[in-house]
């Protein structure tokens, strides 16, 4: 599983969490390592944040889902993107979740 998360401290707490789940996991911190990472990792799921910084989340979807076609890609998203438009928007992107 490949974690995308910009704060350590949520990136650890997602890979701890899901390492006690049985995961595996690697994280990484911005939008350019984790297409690097993904191509190079094949993870089996990405759980991607939407608030990166230098390139947003939509993008680094769009490249994943080109790159990496059947890999389910979870999404976490901020506070200022819970509108029900904001999930429709995303699922209509590719997101899985």
């Amino acid at each position: 599983m490949l974690i995308v998360e910009d704060e350590p401290a949520m990136a650890e707490l997602l890979s701890t969490a899901l390492g006690y789940e049985g995961w595996q996991t690697r994280s990484v911190g911005d939008a350019g390592t984790a297409i690097q990472a993904a191509c190079e990792f094949g993870p089996d799921v990405v759980v991607l944040d939407m608030m990166l910084p230098h390139l947003d989340g939509p993008t680094v979807l769009r490249k994943l889902r080109t790159d990496l076609p059947g890999v389910p890609l979870l999404v976490l998203s901020a506070t200022a993107k819970e509108d029900v438009e904001d999930r429709i928007a995303g699922l209509l992107r590719g997101e899985d979740d």
